[in-house]
């Protein structure tokens, strides 16, 4: 045993005192371990990676099998890869790119990646690489350093920084011998789209006046959409007020694409709520219909209209009533000067107010409406500048008496100034004028619908105009007369004939589109006509005061058939002007001494009647019809005095006296305001009297 451990002991000093050989005998000097083989290797120590040695020594050689190569532990730090294989890959599909996450112009890139699939990987290592981005600049693409796998696999590029504008934003990937390009879209921040179809917009659910909403709401269809952003809104409604229109935020389509807004709230009335729409670099108004419902006991007229008045006209006379339809172009008359016809039509904001007819065969209530905005054309402005206008009615209690409710038209966003029109080609055949634009508006129970037009119209010169009175002067019938439509649906004259607003040479006053402003306005009071009697300057008043006024002209109480002077013939004998009877002198527009306007005429007794009817006046102060007959009261033909001035109105028809066509009366109407509560009345009158004519369209 002792000889046995002496010889170990030889042994093993001679290893540690000489050089050791493996594969050779003569191991070469200052080596402590020489090995040599030609057909095999040295295996060093393979780790998984080098964070498994816990306690390196500077020297230590190891094979890191993560990073595949050998690494050193020197300076107590591990170094990079000594020797690695480049790793390669025989493809890359370009084409197939998988992308997470988004990018938006001017906001940080977070969690964003596109991932690269290859083939034909060789297992070997890649360094990585970072590539900023072009196009769209401020990007870089990353990918860390890793091997390849041995056949296919992928590659992760981290996209980080921020984009400076928006577009599309490309990297240039060139790895393990093969290129690929990443492409990125980068939308922008803020959303825009190329067109907004507010006309085309689809409503659901069911609104009603005065019901709160729980499912309606609107959709709008646009074009043109860059996949931008666009923010929350919370509109009010307009014309129908009480409804909120609500788009939640969210991003634009690429190209078209829809934006839905929930409505919620309790409208005020029935009609259009309107919600002014401003998205995405575009705007528009979008109209949602209000349920009405028109109680069974009333139905509002159809197809009625209002005539506003708007004029310019230098070169009007001699004049000939018209036989075609109106037009916006200027018609010269003889090229020969007249003096200037000026008068803006408008429609404010505050709006027009009028009386529509209506027929009720009961009691009720006829809830408030107000209909969808109607654009008149720059073309039908003065200005140029497009408006929208409204019809609109409040909540009317009525009964079975009821024969009109209150409407009004307004403007919207500002004063609609209606174009001007010439009087020769701007009055019509018809004596409509000139379409603006036609409200629409349900009229019955069913919901069926109508539309009410407005009609801009030029004027009107009186017969007499610029044409010699019995005086010789051509200067005393200067009138320019406007029309408008009755509730009895016929076409009359705004004012009465000889009316201040009506005399184109009261400066500051003249407006044919103006009428009474109360029924005591004395620029309203007019002539006062012997009944049959042409306009030879008799009939003229120059109105001092609401109560007080005298004759243009003297008087003489001689009677004639043909008066060659302009007195207000009188006499306490007789009730005719004329020595003998004649019942034909205004019986038509043709008739000798017809004193009204070409294609107009004095109306007859029934005319009368049915617009006393129609209209549902009531009383001697009821102005709330549209001819707003007022308080001229008349001249007495037995004294030439006045009577009544201020407290009654007196209208000639042209009907003589029904009960015997020989007496000298005719019928006439008559407004009395004694007690405030009589209706009108037609009754016979002396025809020497001189009374206010209204004329109607023949």
């Amino acid at each position: 045993m002792k000889k046995t451990l002496l010889v170990l002991l030889l042994f093993f000093g001679k290893l540690i005192f000489a050089q050791t050989g493996i594969g050779t005998v003569t191991p070469q000097q200052n080596t402590i371990l020489d090995l040599n083989a030609a057909d095999k290797a040295l295996l060093l120590p393979r780790v998984d990676n080098i964070g498994v040695i816990n306690t390196p020594a500077n020297g230590m050689v190891i094979y890191d099998k993560s990073s595949q190569c050998i690494k050193v532990f020197q300076n107590n730090l591990w170094s990079d890869c000594i020797y690695a294989l480049d790793g390669i890959i025989t493809g890359i599909n370009c084409s197939g790119i998988l992308d997470s996450g988004s990018l938006k112009e001017g906001i940080a890139a977070q969690d964003t990646f596109s991932v690269i699939a290859y083939s034909g990987g060789n297992g070997a290592r890649h360094n990585g690489q970072s590539v900023a981005s072009t196009g769209v600049t401020g990007l870089t693409a990353a990918l860390s350093a890793s091997n390849f796998v041995n056949g296919d696999g992928t590659l992760v590029y981290s996209i980080t920084g921020t984009p400076v504008s928006y577009g599309t934003a490309t990297f240039a990937v060139n790895l393990g011998g093969q290129a690929c390009t990443i492409t990125r879209k980068v939308l922008p921040a803020i959303g825009t789209i190329a067109s907004l179809n507010c006309a085309g917009v689809t409503q659901a659910g069911t609104l009603n006046a005065g019901t709160a909403t729980t499912s309606a709401a609107f959709t709008v269809s646009y074009t043109g959409g860059n996949e931008g952003e666009y923010a929350a809104q919370t509109l009010p409604s307009t014309g129908v007020t009480g409804l909120t229109a609500t788009l939640q935020a969210g991003s634009f389509a690429a190209g078209n694409g829809q934006l839905t807004y929930t409505i919620t709230g309790t409208p005020n009335m029935a009609g259009s709520a309107n919600f002014n729409l401003s998205v995405g670099g575009q705007s528009c108004t979008v109209n949602i219909i209000v349920g009405i419902v028109i109680p069974t006991t009333i139905t509002l007229e159809q197809g009625f209209a209002y005539l506003l008045s708007s004029i310019y006209d230098t070169d009007y006379l001699p004049y000939s009533f018209p036989t075609s339809a109106a037009t916006t172009s200027a018609s010269n008359a003889d090229g020969v000067p007249d003096t200037a016809v000026d008068i803006q039509g408008s429609v404010t904001t505050a709006g027009i107010t009028f009386s529509l007819p209506v027929k009720a065969t009961g009691s009720g209530t006829l809830p408030a409406y107000i209909t969808k905005p109607v654009t008149i054309p720059a073309g039908l402005t003065q200005d140029g500048i497009a408006r929208e206008v409204v019809l609109s009615w409040a909540s009317q209690e009525y009964t079975a008496s009821t024969k009109t409710i209150t409407v009004n038209i307004k403007a919207i966003g500002g004063t609609l100034n209606v174009k001007k029109l010439d009087i020769n080609s701007g009055f019509g055949s018809n004596s409509l004028g000139v379409v603006l634009g036609a409200l629409t508006y349900p009229y019955n129970n069913a919901n069926t619908t109508t539309t009410l037009a407005l009609r801009g119209v030029s004027g009107i010169p009186d017969r007499m105009f610029n044409v010699a009175d019995n005086a010789g002067s051509t200067t005393t019938h200067r009138y320019i007369y406007a029309p408008v439509m009755g509730e009895d649906k016929k076409i009359w004259l705004k004012n009465d004939l000889g009316a201040d607003y009506a005399n184109l040479d009261k400066t500051g006053i003249f407006n044919p589109g103006q009428q009474v402003v109360t029924i005591t306005d004395n620029k309203a009071y007019g002539s006062l006509f012997q009944f049959g009697r042409r306009p030879d300057g008799h009939e003229l008043i120059n109105w001092t005061s609401s109560t007080a006024g005298a004759g243009v002209y003297n008087t003489t109480t001689t009677r004639t058939n043909t008066p060659t002077h302009a007195n207000f013939i009188y006499n306490n004998a007789n009730d005719d002007w004329r020595t003998t009877v004649s019942n034909t002198l205004w019986n038509n527009e043709a008739a000798v001494n017809n004193p009204c306007p070409q294609g107009f005429r004095v109306p007859t007794h029934t005319e009368f009647s049915n617009y006393s009817i129609t209209s549902g006046i009531t009383s001697g102060t009821d102005m709330a019809n549209n001819l707003k007959f007022m308080y001229g009261g008349y001249r007495r033909g037995n004294t030439a005095g006045f009577l009544y001035v201020g407290t009654e109105a007196h209208y000639w028809s042209s009907s003589p006296n029904q009960s015997s066509a020989s007496t000298p009366e005719a019928i006439y109407y008559l407004m009395r305001s004694n007690n405030g509560t009589n209706p009108p009345e037609l009754i016979s009158s002396p025809r020497i009297h001189g009374a206010n004519v209204r004329c109607i369209m023949n």
